[in-house]
Parts: structure tokens; sequence; C-alpha cells
């Protein structure tokens, strides 16, 4: 969809198969590579949506920085993701390997700023409560309930 800008943060070994599918389907997309420290907090503040396809993701720590962002997020179903992401709540998980389904779930984000809105507090309290902080007083609450 040429009416949305897509920008990819990172690098690996898949980068070069990324941006020969997209350049060669007349696609374009800006490529920044891998960021840190306040120039990931500027990317992520620039965007409206965090897509998030990959699917050996163990505990999806990219997806709680976009989260506390304020970022929803549209992932697929499966790995860290899937107990990350709360469905329709934080964002959209969908099929993996399934471009169609991330495209119209990133397409009813960017056309509905009320759901977007919703989501992205969501997002942002959902990613707080997953602090260290908080997970160790909730530790220190099952233990002190033992």
């Amino acid at each position: 969809d040429p009416s949305i800008a897509l920008t990819l943060i990172g690098n690996g070994e898949y980068l070069p198969q990324v941006q020969h599918a997209l350049c060669s389907n007349g696609r374009s997309a800006h490529f920044i590579g891998h960021l840190l420290g306040d120039a990931l907090a500027d990317a992520y503040a620039a965007a409206d949506v965090f897509v998030f396809p990959a699917t050996r993701e163990t505990f999806g720590q990219v997806i709680l920085e976009a989260m506390a962002s304020g970022l929803p997020v549209v992932a697929a179903d499966q790995g860290g993701s899937a107990a990350l992401v709360k469905h329709g709540e934080t964002g959209f998980l969908v099929p993996a390997h399934d471009p169609a389904a991330f495209h119209q779930r990133v397409r009813q984000l960017l056309s509905d700023a009320s759901l977007r809105t919703r989501m992205s507090a969501a997002a942002r309290a959902y990613a707080q409560q997953q602090a260290w902080s908080a997970v160790m007083r909730a530790l220190e609450g099952y233990y002190a309930e033992a």
C-alpha cells in the first residue's frame, strides 16, 4: 500500500532478502539499521504502529519497548508475541506468514485514530506492569501468601 510509510529498524541475516523482496516488488521502505538509546526512542516516537512478524522470539523485549512507547502492536500469533500482545486490547495477533492479515490489521489501526489511541494507552499501561519493579512486587506478594 503506497500510502503506508514503511520503516525497518534492525539488521540480521535476513536483511538482504527483505531488502530485495521489497525493492523488487516496487515497494519503498526506509531501512535504518540497528538503533540504540535515544535514537531508538525517537524512532518509536515517530511511529504509529509497531509490526513484529517474527515467529521465534522467545520473550519479546522489542514488543515491550514498543508498547512502553505507546505503540499498538501487530504481531505473529506465535512465540513470545502471543504471550505479550493482548489481542484487541494492546494490538492484534495475526497468523504467522500471512502478509494479508498483517496488512489488514495495520490498515485498520492507521485508519481508526480512536482505536489506535485506545490501544496505545492500553499498550503503555501493560508495559508498565511488566517493569522489573512490578514483577518483583508481584513475586514478593506470592512469597508472602505462601
